[in-house]
């Protein structure tokens, strides 16, 4: 009987082992998945900062702060960032698949030299680019620290949602598509 006792206290605490490492391992995946997500202060149904004029880099107005008209979609990108370098082709295909125009799409750019550069001209192609540092005025206010970010900016100058991923401003984008007052 002692046998049969040690070989089931064995069978459980091998499993309880294997158990710890599966919880450990899920554990680290989660916390590494956070740390690439925006910390978002501004919560959503608040005003979008008031900082009007915002030029784009080709002296375009950006349609961002105050009564805007339209809804606005916007991209928060860093030149150095992996994530911001896998989401910026997500980002363009889904602003020609929704047919978004160029002047509804804003994307802030935080970076210097060629890196950010090649964002800036890829990013040109889609939407109005704004480029800033961290502490400009539509990132502190917002409270993004990390990127890549995405939101949807309501005709009247509230957040509708925020996001981490181009996936998800998509299912943003097809929800405010279905109510006339969102297009």
């Amino acid at each position: 009987m002692n046998s049969s006792m040690s070989a089931t206290a064995l069978v459980f605490s091998t499993l309880a082992f294997l158990l710890s490492l599966v919880v450990a391992r899920r554990t680290k995946q989660i916390l590494e998945s956070a740390e690439g997500r925006p910390a978002f202060v501004t919560p959503i149904g608040k005003s979008f900062p008031d900082i009007a004029p915002l030029l784009g880099s080709r002296g375009e107005l950006a349609p961002l702060g105050g009564e805007m008209g339209n809804p606005v979609i916007l991209g928060v990108f860093s030149a150095g960032c992996a994530g911001c370098a896998e989401e910026l082709p997500v980002f363009k295909e889904l602003m020609v698949r929704h047919h978004v125009p160029r002047e509804r799409a804003v994307a802030i750019l935080v970076g210097e030299g060629a890196v950010a550069d090649a964002f800036e001209l890829s990013l040109g192609e889609v939407c109005i680019v704004v480029r800033q540092e961290l502490e400009g005025p539509v990132l502190e206010p917002l409270g993004i620290r990390s990127f890549p970010a995405f939101g949807v900016v309501a005709e009247t100058g509230r957040i509708r949602s925020w996001g981490s991923g181009a996936l998800a401003l998509e299912k943003s984008m097809t929800e405010f598509a279905r109510r006339p007052e969102d297009v």
